[in-house]
């Protein structure tokens, strides 16, 4: 540092034109990289998004086709009939009951595109022949694992796979009740689908350099795309996914993006997977051709630097003495000079520019300080309230003539604590919970005046009542409730209901009543102090000025049934004041 202090003035502007240069290669770098990796991320999960839902509804067609299937043969009632006969019967007898079966099993299947065979296991195996395939023993299956559980819970459709003649198969059992007792269980009919249909199915809708694996719901691999078989190694990581978020799991020490798709039935998912490394792969390719493109232009702007700063030097002197008058409250214009240095043009220009902005500055702050006073005098105008208290004051007078002591007491009382609020906190800010024993006062002191007729609901958490708000907020708000809203109605009686909540960083409070509602076109003047609400049009600048033009009041309301106003500020604990 103290070599580059007590270097030339060229040295000096190389450098700081070298720093600048270097600052603006690396933010772009870095904001291009992020740029492009959250772009491509967002591709990628769009894409996985979109093949994993049309793979998702594709299953769960195929399996709705096997459900129905399935279905439709164990309805039919001559085969229910058939499975019901508890005699032994003729051999003739039991083979026509076979024909029946096997032509109504392929007529089932001729109604669906898709490859499909169903299999009959009755309980009574005297009713019927069998052949191993449309029509098989129970016996043959007692000891399956899927038998075992099939049994234990009998339920509508019973999802399962088996190998079968070295064939991966998919398999719905759907179980035969007796017509005349439904707790007798007559046979059981299963359709089964070779497993390569849903293999070729996942091909067809998988987008490219992506994997798609069928789960079941304890998440044991059916069936992928994945020509390693990593698929088969996951059951745990795919188990844990949660439908349709985008996730990341990881297989064989890689991270790959994962979004699980679930069929409406909810027996089957599927699970969609790309490598990280394969999908940022065309990122990579554009972040080093990027990267080469800003050295070569980094590179040429180090040499224009370098000419820069020698031709610059000499006409310096005009800036800096400008420069140098402006250090001393002089700020004025450099006027009528052209150097033929158009970097120092622009130095110019930005001196000049710095300039005006300083003078509109200067009157920005002399205005806002005006119009800061302005609202700090008509808070304090709202603070007394005269012809409120005057009003007030003469009821007092009026009651003490009437000796009427208790009323006096009562009103003096509210009276006072009202303006203890209102004038003897020395901060800006109040609690919440003050603003609304403040205006619990006020209303009290005005329930008075119009014969108990307003109700005062307020229901705010501990935890938003310890916030801290300007104070004489809610005031304004609910007076205008009272006079331009229940007051006006044929029956002037109505309530005004105070609720809260936090979102976010911000604290949202509603008083809504029930008053004669305010017509649409009137509210924006409202807020624009156009009408007769200055308290409210005031109140809402208040807020803005102390928290920002994106806070302050928002009203609703719908004629002859309700006004709610909304007031939206930053959420600021009085335990722990930020401003």
């Amino acid at each position: 540092m103290p070599r580059f202090k007590n270097s030339s003035i060229k040295h000096k502007l190389f450098i700081s034109q070298i720093s600048l240069i270097s600052v603006a290669f690396i933010s772009f770098f870095v904001i291009s990289v992020s740029y492009f990796v959250v772009k491509t991320t967002d591709d990628i999960w769009r894409n996985m998004k979109y093949s994993s839902n049309i793979t998702a509804s594709n299953v769960y067609n195929y399996i709705s086709s096997m459900e129905n299937c399935v279905h439709y043969a164990s309805y039919n009632t001559d085969i229910s009939d058939i499975l019901s006969q508890k005699e032994v019967t003729s051999l003739f007898e039991r083979q026509g009951n076979y024909k029946y079966v096997q032509d109504t099993f392929i007529l089932t299947l001729s109604n669906y595109s898709i490859p499909l065979s169903l299999t009959l296991y009755p309980v009574n195996e005297g009713c019927i022949n069998f052949d191993g395939v449309t029509v098989d023993k129970t016996a043959n299956v007692e000891n399956t694992d899927w038998y075992k559980d099939l049994i234990k819970t009998t339920p509508k459709f019973f999802y399962f796979t088996e190998n079968s003649d070295g064939k991966d198969k998919l398999c719905i059992i759907n179980t035969i009740y007796n017509p005349d007792n439904y707790n007798d269980i007559t046979g059981y009919i299963k359709v089964s689908a070779d497993m390569e249909i849903f293999e070729k199915l996942l091909h067809d809708t998988t987008i490219q350099n992506c994997d798609t694996v069928l789960t079941d719901k304890r998440g044991n691999v059916l069936c992928s795309t994945a020509k390693d078989g990593y698929a088969k190694k996951t059951r745990a990581e795919f188990l844990n996914l949660t439908p349709d978020v985008r996730s990341t799991v990881k297989i064989d020490g890689k991270n790959y993006f994962a979004i699980k798709g679930v069929t409406k039935n909810s027996n089957y998912a599927t699970v969609t997977v790309q490598s990280k490394s394969n999908a940022y792969k065309d990122a990579y390719f554009m972040f080093v051709i990027l990267f080469i493109i800003l050295t070569v232009i980094a590179l040429a702007s180090y040499a224009a630097a370098h000419y820069a700063s020698r031709s610059v030097i000499r006409s310096l002197d005009t800036l800096i003495n400008a420069m140098k008058r402006a250090n001393f409250g002089e700020l004025k214009q450099i006027k009528n000079y052209e150097s033929s240095n158009t970097e120092l043009n622009e130095a110019i220009g930005a001196f000049n520019n710095m300039v005006t902005s300083i003078d509109n500055l200067v009157e920005y702050n002399t205005n806002y300080s005006e119009t800061l006073k302005k609202y700090e005098f008509n808070f304090l105008q709202m603070q007394i309230k005269p012809h409120f208290l005057y009003n007030t004051l003469d009821i007092i007078q009026y009651l003490a003539k009437e000796n009427k002591p208790d009323d006096v007491t009562y009103l003096i009382k509210n009276l006072s604590k009202f303006y203890k609020i209102s004038l003897h906190n020395k901060s800006d800010f109040v609690k919440i919970e003050s603003e609304i024993k403040h205006i619990s006062y006020y209303t009290a002191i005005e329930n008075f005046k119009h014969d108990n007729s307003i109700k005062l609901e307020a229901d705010i958490p501990d935890e938003i009542q310890n916030m801290l708000i300007p104070k004489i907020t809610f005031q304004p708000l609910v007076e205008n409730a009272i006079k331009h809203g229940i007051l006006e109605k044929d029956v002037p009686e109505g309530y005004i209901r105070i609720t809260a909540d936090k979102k976010d960083d911000d604290v949202y409070i509603y008083i809504e009543d029930n008053g004669v509602g305010i017509e649409k076109n009137k509210i924006e003047d409202i807020l624009l102090q156009n009408s007769y609400s200055v308290g409210v049009a005031n109140t809402d600048k208040r807020l803005k000025l102390f928290f920002g033009a994106q806070y302050g009041l928002s009203i609703e309301s719908e004629p002859g049934k309700f006004t709610r106003v909304i007031v939206k500020i930053r959420a600021i604990n009085a335990d722990n004041e930020d401003m």
